[in-house]
């Protein structure tokens, strides 16, 4: 038969804990929210983009300052489209500033060797 592969249900045990992070971050307890995103950014992965883009309407600015770093840092098309649409909606300043400088980070991930126009 087939080797064995201690790796069987992986998936399902990463997407379980993607799930669990991402209800984190609805929590009232800012660093629980914070460290929820900062998880999620550790796995990575469509469904925590998913994620982390609900969390960009947290009621807590902080949470969504960290939750633009963690996408920024994550990068790909998926990062880049919650990103811009944060951009269009957000209206504390210092959190507007942070999704800027994110955006331009997970741009240059979805798009190695090119720059942005007017860098």
């Amino acid at each position: 038969g087939k080797p064995s592969n201690n790796f069987d249900g992986l998936g399902d045990a990463v997407a379980k804990a993607v799930a669990a992070l991402t209800q984190a971050l609805g929590s009232d307890a800012l660093l629980v929210s914070q460290a929820a995103a900062h998880a999620l950014g550790r796995v990575g992965g469509a469904k925590a983009v998913e994620g982390l883009s609900k969390a960009l309407r947290h009621e807590s600015s902080a949470v969504r300052q960290t939750v633009t770093e963690v996408l920024g840092v994550i990068g790909g098309p998926q990062a880049v489209k919650a990103l811009a649409e944060a951009l269009a909606d957000e209206k504390a300043a210092d959190v507007k500033n942070a999704i800027g400088q994110d955006l331009k980070q997970a741009f240059r991930k979805n798009a190695p060797g090119e720059q942005l126009a007017g860098e």
